[in-house]
């Protein structure tokens, strides 16, 4: 029957069997979103806008709170120095409040919401591939291209923005190591896992003998000052690091002269800011790239992968799992 045979269009629709999207709507949230991608593909083409279904609300939930807390952590160097992020004497105030919000900060935000976004990020990228791969035909067969493609426009926007806008800028690297995960994402979770789990634990020791190296090169530093105040000829090699010590005390609590500088090239024009900001992005660019930053982030990332594929990050585990 037809409407025009004396049955409206709202008595029509009520007559449909409604078992499908009941059946959908108790899907668990994995399946889902596992779901949507074939859905798309059957009823609006390859290129469909990402649908309801296809979110992991949980996931853009995290990435939502991550996103917060990197804005939380980058303020403080959009209208400071780079070293009063590590150091509040550097600049921007160590008294009262002022030291509150930093340690606040240090604690509760630094580092924390870059580990969460990695892991987005690291998951987001898994599910990118997968769902491609799931469609089958063209689709599937281009899915490596887009991926690379999309990354390395992740690179170019990452290098526009650090050297036009802000020197801090995370998309170039987050775009240079997407490009290793993507022959990872057939690895097992536990592989994931162990990967990631060594790279933190090389990091770690890193880090830590790092720490004792400047302790002890300090100290080796104020020994040689001590020598030349008293007037005694240094040697060209205590010449070498007494001068590396102080360009590394330099860095971590800039002379007002330096601070000076900063402001006025920054108030100047933006010609004069793009100078000062690109020596600084190259170098943020370069050797972090390589160590340390390669390692933490790609090593969350890899977490994300092994979380989503265990369904940690869709909420498919029980409640003893998270608790």
């Amino acid at each position: 029957m037809t409407p025009s045979e004396g049955i409206t269009p709202q008595e029509a629709a009520s007559m449909l069997p409604d078992a499908p999207t009941a059946t959908i709507e108790a899907l668990p949230r994995h399946v889902e979103a596992e779901a949507a991608p074939l859905e798309k593909v059957s009823s609006a083409g390859e290129n469909a806008p990402v649908s309801a279904l296809d979110r992991i609300r949980n996931m853009d939930v995290l990435r939502g709170f991550a996103l917060l807390g990197i804005l939380l952590m980058n303020i403080l160097t959009w209208g400071l120095p780079e070293a009063a992020s590590n150091n509040p004497k550097a600049a921007g105030g160590y008294h009262g409040i002022n030291l509150v919000f930093w340690a606040v900060q240090m604690i509760f935000w630094d580092g924390k919401m870059r580990a969460i976004f990695s892991m987005m990020f690291g998951a987001g990228a898994y599910l990118l591939i997968t769902r491609g791969e799931k469609r089958g035909g063209a689709a599937a067969a281009g899915i490596a291209d887009i991926y690379y493609r999309r990354n390395m426009w992740m690179m170019l926007f990452g290098m526009i923005h650090g050297y036009l806008i802000w020197f801090g800028d995370i998309l170039f690297p987050y775009g240079f190591i997407a490009l290793i995960l993507y022959p990872m994402r057939k690895l097992s979770p536990k592989a994931l896992l162990w990967i990631a789990g060594i790279q933190i634990a090389l990091l770690a020791v890193a880090m830590t003998g790092q720490g004792f190296g400047s302790k002890s090169n300090r100290a080796e530093a104020m020994k040689i000052y001590a020598e030349k105040q008293a007037g005694k000829k240094l040697t060209e090699e205590q010449e070498d690091k007494l001068k590396g010590w102080q360009k590394n005390e330099k860095s971590w609590t800039p002379p007002q002269e330096d601070l000076d500088k900063f402001y006025k090239d920054y108030k100047t024009n933006y010609f004069t800011q793009m100078k000062q900001r690109g020596g600084e992005v190259f170098r943020f660019h370069s050797f972090p790239i390589y160590f340390p930053f390669l390692w933490d982030m790609m090593a969350f990332m890899l977490i994300g992968i092994a979380f989503v594929k265990m369904g940690v990050l869709q909420g498919d585990r029980s409640y003893k799992f998270y608790a």
